[in-house]
């Protein structure tokens, strides 16, 4: 599935991920090991770009910011 990106994980790989979503509310899993969103694509991308935004803002006035920007 995420082949076609470029992107390869392990099965370890996943789990952690989907385990940090568990973690985070955005996911769930039911007794037959079944995940489920709990958010629409759209509402998953705006989360993602909305915490994006607030890490560059916090990092605006670092000189970490001023590195690489």
């Amino acid at each position: 599935m995420f082949s076609k990106y470029g992107l390869y994980f392990n099965d370890d790989e996943l789990k952690d991920y989907l385990n940090g979503l568990i973690n985070q509310g955005l996911v769930t899993i039911n007794r037959s090991n079944k995940y489920k969103a709990l958010l629409s694509h759209e509402q998953f991308r705006d989360l993602c770009l909305k915490r994006t935004a607030k890490i560059m803002g916090s990092l605006k006035e670092s000189k970490f910011f001023g590195c690489y920007f």
